[in-house]
């Protein structure tokens, strides 16, 4: 009986961590992703020629300055938010997979030791 029982728990640990590793692999990557997508989209904004126009009163260079600086600072804004959170995903991920195979390696050495007896 203690077999049986034991055959059935070793059955389903097995297929858990095979999904949660396949979850870490996901989260790894969607993290992964948006880091690189992250980084495309910066090289590309700053490759981008942003030209302001020179004028002879301050008051209308101000306002010609002020439209490109306010996009920019959106751009930036976004860019470290998609940046922070994809590094955040990808650490998840990562602390997914050491779980996993932590688990993986207990239940190894609980078989191991339960043969053993």
């Amino acid at each position: 009986m203690g077999g049986r029982i034991h055959n059935l728990v070793e059955g389903h640990l097995g297929l858990k961590m095979e999904k949660s590793e396949f979850m870490a692999y996901l989260i790894i990557s969607v993290g992964l992703i948006l880091l690189i997508l992250t980084f495309t989209i910066s090289y590309f904004m700053v490759m981008s020629v942003v030209s302001i126009t020179a004028s002879q009163d301050f008051s209308e260079a101000i306002a010609f300055a002020i439209g490109p600086l306010a996009e920019a600072i959106i751009r930036l804004i976004f860019l470290a938010i998609m940046g922070w959170s994809g590094s955040v995903i990808t650490v998840r991920g990562i602390q997914l997979y050491r779980e996993a195979k932590t688990w993986q390696l207990k239940s190894q050495e609980l078989l191991k030791s339960e043969q053993k007896s």
